[in-house]
């Protein structure tokens, strides 16, 4: 990308001495003598002394002081044979695709500049053709796209591709299905379909069960071919009520059936098209009770109703145990043996005490300090940096807590505002930078979070210098390789993102809209809502990519503030 400079050169005249038009015009004196004197002897007058006129005459543009006020040719645009480079169209459009600039010649009569000519000033709308026609740095762009075909066979193309006019091409037919679309596009809409006629289930009960297909409002619906009707024992739900054979006439005295378990006890009814002596109660799912409930010989088979938590009674992790069905009712037996202590705030190994030896203690913090084990969770201590900004304490030692030391500031931006109630907020700049930004080349820097927790918000803050803002694309890429878009070749020509704030609550303030260089606080061009749920810990990388020629930068800091649960 490069900037249109215009400038104009004016004509100098170079005289090396001062030229007036105010030269004197000397009258000599007269040749005659002066009178002589008197007879009484007096002297006789003398002649007259030589006189002095000046010149001067209004100011015409001709390199002279012509009014001879010691200013040479004031009021005068320009002199002859003077010429400019001139432009009319938006500002940053010459030079651009089909633009150039003209330019305007000194009108000798007049002393002022002629009209510009020669200059190429953007079209309306662009033509197919390759060529950037409006000036906007993109051939063949806000051509609309070709329609064609009907029904499903509709099809949409390019209108210019690669500088060409594309072509339609209609969808082929297909077998009309019941979607509610024209799909063999003769303008109807699901005049057949292979399911036509098809036997179905209706959904409903018994003999109602029994349908055929039907196409209705562009949804296979299957209709049922027979309504309900009087019970009969025939084996048929005549009824549709979903019991087969009830409520039959002559059927309801007890007997005894000869079956096993809870299925010995009968009345007499009808069943497979027979009237007889069938179980009250069937056999069903077996329980723990210490009865034959399946009525297949065996009682409490396969551990009716066991499985649920329970409590043992026992110390630490062994205190949860699952329940058992043993001798017809169900106990309580342990989940699990005794492990190694962690620190979770439980007693792991089953001994009665909690998170004895410190467990997890001595792993490295982001904040530059080492883990260590208290009330359950693992805390960091001698940290060099203020990572958690809103737990109360003076992390790094230097007598400011949390939003009172300048390493918080992202995090208690008042644009921004508060972390959700119940939530954690980490605070973090990055160490490996100033880098480089070069012409057409990527960069990278990164941060690594060391604490656990889920994410749910993220503002992001840069400080970058460079001379062509729209030449910068930037990405944020989270430890689960989400990566989101926060701006792609926005402020134009402008300069520098100075202490730039990027979060969804600045939606107010999209950085599409924002002029450089870039202060305040925007909203992304992708949302950082993006990260929500993923886990805060691992390393987190922020891309900037220089995609022209012409300028180039610096990535000089950036942090990020993140809220976690």
């Amino acid at each position: 990308m490069h900037h249109l400079r215009t400038s104009s050169l004016a004509t100098l005249f170079g005289l090396s001495l001062f030229i007036s038009a105010c030269s004197a015009t000397v009258t000599p004196p007269e040749e005659t003598g002066g009178s002589g004197g008197s007879e009484t002897g007096g002297g006789g007058t003398g002649g007259e002394g030589a006189t002095t006129t000046n010149t001067c005459v209004t100011e015409v543009c001709d390199g002279v002081d012509n009014d001879c006020d010691g200013e040479i040719d004031e009021g005068c645009e320009c002199l002859e044979g003077e010429s400019e480079s001139c432009y009319s169209g938006p500002e940053g459009t010459a030079g651009v695709g089909a633009c150039k600039a003209g330019t305007r010649a000194c009108d000798a009569a007049t002393n002022t500049f002629g009209p510009c000519t020669g200059e190429v000033l953007p079209a309306a709308t662009e033509t197919c053709d390759g060529l950037d026609e409006d000036c906007n740095g993109v051939a063949d762009d806000g051509i609309p796209d070709l329609m064609c075909g009907v029904g499903a066979c509709g099809a949409t193309a390019a209108a210019c591709v690669n500088g060409v006019p594309g072509t339609c091409v209609p969808g082929m037919p297909s077998l009309e299905m019941c979607d509610g679309l024209d799909n063999d596009c003769d303008q109807l809409v699901d005049e057949s379909f292979p399911e036509m006629g098809m036997n179905c289930d209706s959904g409903q009960l018994g003999v109602c069960k029994a349908g055929t297909m039907l196409c209705l409002d562009g949804v296979l619906t299957c209709m049922a071919m027979q309504v309900a009707g009087n019970e009969l024992c025939d084996d048929l739900d005549n009824d549709c009520d979903g019991v087969v054979d009830n409520n039959i006439p002559g059927t309801g005295g007890d007997c005894s059936t000869g079956a096993q378990g809870v299925c010995g006890p009968g009345t007499i009814s009808c069943q497979g098209g027979l009237i007889d002596c069938y179980s009250i109660v069937p056999p069903s799912v077996e329980v723990c009770d210490g009865l034959d409930n399946d009525c297949d010989g065996q009682t409490d088979e396969a551990n009716p109703g066991g499985g649920g938590a329970c409590m043992t009674g026992q110390l630490g992790a062994c205190a949860q145990g699952t329940l058992n069905c043993l001798n017809g009712s169900l106990q309580c037996t342990p989940n699990a043996l005794a492990q190694p202590e962690v620190c979770d705030g439980m007693d792991n190994n089953c001994d009665g005490q909690i998170d004895e030896g410190s467990p997890g203690a001595g792993q490295a913090c982001s904040c530059g300090g080492t883990t260590v084990c208290n009330q359950g969770q693992l805390y960091c201590q001698g940290c060099t940096k203020e990572v958690d900004c809103n737990n109360g304490l003076d992390d790094d030692g230097d007598n400011a807590v949390d939003c009172a030391d300048s390493q918080c500031a992202l995090g208690c931006n008042a644009a921004v505002g508060p972390c959700p109630v119940g939530t954690k907020l980490l605070v973090l700049a990055s160490s490996d930078i100033p880098k480089a930004i070069s012409d057409n080349l990527s960069v990278n820097s990164t941060l690594a979070f060391t604490e656990t927790g889920v994410v749910q918000r993220v503002v992001l803050q840069l400080n970058i210098t460079h001379s062509w803002d729209s030449d910068l694309d930037i990405t944020l890429k989270s430890p689960q390789n989400t990566s989101i878009d926060v701006t792609s070749d926005n402020g134009s020509s402008g300069d520098n993102y100075s202490q730039t704030v990027f979060a969804d609550a600045c939606s107010g303030n999209p950085v599409t809209s924002g002029v450089a260089p870039f202060n305040g606080c925007y909203s992304p061009e992708a949302a950082l809502s993006a990260f929500i749920g993923q886990s805060v810990k691992g390393t987190w990388t922020l891309t900037v990519a220089d995609d022209a020629s012409g300028d180039t930068g610096s990535l000089t800091g950036w942090s990020l503030a993140v809220c976690i649960q």
